[in-house]
């Protein structure tokens, strides 16, 4: 897909909304490896196959296999920082708070097949959006 720059939303506001669709669906099904830019917009992109400690220059961890991906502590994560966490394969991943810090209120979370989590940071906790 090829994704044009976002148009003036103070002139075409209905033009903004489907280039906002558009994006989505670019982003939806991600089938790159790597930083990946969209207009100056990019992302951090890494696949890992045993346990991680997720990095704060990472966007997105494509996991294949069974294992943790830990994130990091909440209060060295910049305020709204998201985390996109796909599983790719077909084991479990366990997507841990850092220590005792949850995730939705629970310490831990799972991943089955082709599921996808989307973390935020919200400065005091993370929370799946």
């Amino acid at each position: 897909m090829n994704l044009k720059p976002p148009p003036r939303y103070d002139t075409d506001p209905r033009a903004l909304l489907v280039w906002l669709e558009d994006l989505y669906e670019f982003l939806k099904y991600p089938v790159f490896a790597g930083p990946v830019g969209v207009s100056g917009l990019t992302f951090g992109v890494v696949s890992k196959t045993t346990t991680y400690t997720v990095a704060l220059t990472d966007d997105m961890i494509k996991c294949n296999g069974t294992f943790t991906v830990t994130l990091p502590a909440v209060a060295s994560t910049p305020t709204g920082k998201v985390f996109y966490i796909k599983n790719i394969g077909t084991g479990t991943i366990t997507v841990d708070g850092n220590g005792s810090e949850t995730i939705d209120d629970q310490t831990t979370q799972a991943l089955t097949q082709y599921d996808c989590m989307v973390i935020m940071n919200d400065g005091t906790e993370y929370w799946i959006v």
